[in-house]
């Protein structure tokens, strides 16, 4: 019978290897597609990030940030008087664009102090964020939003939704909007707030599936507090703010209305969260820089992993065992040096790296066990050293 057997696999040998190939194959692609292999992705994501280290931002973005000393302390609402000083003072600069990325809550019942924010809205290209739930009841239904918002909306040049996407709730891609139209707009809506006309070059879509390339840690960006810019004299907050574009947004413990902030993201760069505000100025700055990462197509990524894994396992079976486990783990080494200098220099992430290296640790292991002669051999020449010494 046992000859039987080894008659048949010598006739059919070829035969047997590809069928093991394209099932170790096919099966390598599928553990690359499970939560497993596209959460080492990520982890991989954010090593090459932080190996790479951080990259200047656009000297023309700037954020105020409504810190906690921003903050009213005893209503925890931000003062509507507050905001229009803050805003009156920014327009004065003469900023870019001033886009005011938050919802703000609560109202002034004094008409000059509304005036005064509308004014301020008016002079210089602005655009008020749409986020809240009540916003997109008060678009359908103008007359139920309260009257300063109404003011508000009225003055700014563009009411755009701010919504950040996110998988798995990592913040990591630009595209809110992948299964959409190719245009810019349904892409990231939030490009319709950079006009041609305000910049020197046109806009292009970034692909579906291509990665936020942020700048570097939490708080990259030139910042002021909100509390500093009433402060400040008028001189040197135009040489802080003129010409630039302007986020207004939350960067305190707390928000407005909420004892504990909700506007911080995971993001793909950093163990630390991010604020909104300024994973949007990170998105501006791409947009202008056309310096977002560009993601292979996944299923591109899918057959990379198939073949480089059907090579892996050919390589193992070929050669002689400790010329093989040499040749695997060298290509892996080339491989993932070639990965990082794609991602580093040319801003290309291809993904299934760590599920390749998990594929060649296991499939090496796997082989060394069931290799026991050579396991025998190696555990032999151990003994006799540790003799010798």
């Amino acid at each position: 019978m046992a000859i039987a057997l080894s008659s048949l696999y010598l006739r059919f040998r070829i035969h047997i290897l590809m069928i093991l190939a394209a099932g170790f194959g096919f099966g390598s692609a599928l553990l690359w597609g499970s939560q497993i292999g596209l959460q080492t992705d990520r982890w991989m994501l954010r090593q090459f990030f932080q190996l790479r280290g951080p990259l200047a931002p656009p000297d023309n973005i700037a954020i105020v940030a409504i810190d906690d000393a921003s903050l009213d302390q005893q209503t925890l609402i931000l003062s509507r008087t507050v905001l229009a000083e803050g805003l009156e003072r920014i327009a004065n600069a003469k900023p870019k664009l001033l886009l005011i990325d938050a919802a703000f809550h609560g109202e002034s019942s004094k008409n000059e102090t509304n005036q005064k924010i509308a004014r301020a809205l008016s002079s210089v290209p602005s655009v008020i964020s749409k986020t809240s739930p009540l916003d997109r009841v008060w678009e359908d239904r103008p007359s139920d939003r309260p009257p300063v918002d109404q003011l508000m909306w009225e003055s700014a040049q563009f009411v755009l939704p701010m919504e950040v996407s996110a998988t798995y709730g990592r913040v990591q891609f630009i595209s809110v909007n992948k299964m959409g139209p190719p245009t810019l707009y349904s892409r990231v809506p939030l490009a319709e707030s950079l006009p041609t006309e305000l910049f020197d070059h046109s806009l292009a879509p970034p692909g579906k599936f291509d990665l936020i390339n942020f700048y570097g840690e939490p708080v990259t960006f030139p910042t002021i507090a909100l509390s500093d810019i009433l402060n400040k004299d008028s001189h040197d907050l135009k040489m802080k703010l003129s010409d630039k574009i302007i986020l207004i947004g939350f960067q305190a413990t707390r928000d407005s209305i909420h004892t504990v902030n909700l506007d911080q993201f995971e993001i793909s760069a950093s163990p630390k969260p991010m604020y909104g505000v300024e994973i949007h100025a990170t998105i501006i700055g791409n947009l202008l820089e056309k310096a977002w990462i560009d993601h292979i197509d996944p299923s591109y990524t899918a057959g990379g992993v198939l073949l480089i894994s059907v090579l892996l396992l050919i390589v193992l079976v070929s050669t002689p065992a400790l010329t093989g486990y040499l040749l695997i783990l060298m290509f892996m080494l080339v491989l993932s040096i070639v990965n990082y200098l794609m991602f580093s220099w040319g801003r290309i992430w291809i993904g299934g790296l760590t599920t390749l290296w998990l594929i060649a640790l296991c499939s090496i292991t796997i082989s060394l066990l069931c290799n026991t002669s050579y396991v025998k051999r190696i555990i032999g020449l151990r003994s006799i050293n540790q003799i010798r010494n």
